[in-house]
């Protein structure tokens, strides 16, 4: 709504300020759904929604549980909960982030690149936890070589994929992701060829 409230004349001197959400998370009252899979791929989701909303800072609430459970991404003693790994996985973007096409109505991904390697955040989030989805991806633009593919899941679950030949600039894999689930992909040029 930020935006059609810009627009409003009377809002016209706050149009050059940045964009700063000062709390999110899943629920603004406690939720132990927060500190599951489901939170975990909200918050993806959340943030992949963010990034196109050109907000230019969002405070996660909170960092850590109070002595009673609460909306940490870290319990009381210092355990780490799912939302932590899915904020964690968000390190693996680096540097130049590449458009994304066809995402769907439950799959969305972000993705980046350095010379040589591309990754790709891709989540799934199903509030109803109802829809499986297969995902067909495409890598365009690839440089023609040996590739390796390193997929890993929320859970650090890896599954590795060596001696991918690229020709004519493209691969295409397909994945099925479950309800609420996040995943990473790396694709990593092992050596071009001519």
């Amino acid at each position: 709504n930020i935006d059609s409230w810009l627009a409003d004349e009377k809002y016209a001197l706050y149009r050059q300020l940045p964009f700063v959400i000062s709390e999110w998370g899943y629920d603004s009252n406690y939720n132990p759904i927060a500190d599951t899979n489901v939170g975990a791929a909200h918050t993806i989701a959340s943030i992949r929604n963010l990034v196109d909303q050109k907000v230019n800072l969002a405070f996660a609430f909170e960092l850590k549980d109070g002595l009673s459970p609460s909306w940490g991404i870290l319990t009381h003693e210092g355990g780490k909960k799912p939302r932590f790994f899915a904020l964690k996985f968000l390190n693996l973007l680096r540097y130049y982030r590449l458009q994304v096409a066809g995402e769907g109505t439950y799959v969305r991904a972000l993705a980046s690149a350095v010379p040589g390697i591309v990754n790709v955040i891709l989540v799934n989030y199903d509030p109803a936890d109802k829809n499986t989805e297969l995902v067909p991806l495409s890598f365009a633009n690839l440089e023609n070589g040996n590739y390796s593919l390193t997929i890993t899941s929320l859970e650090g679950i890896k599954t590795k994929v060596n001696n991918i030949t690229v020709t004519n600039r493209w691969f295409k894999k397909s994945l099925i992701m479950k309800p609420n689930s996040v995943i990473s992909l790396e694709l990593i040029l092992k050596s071009a060829s001519p």
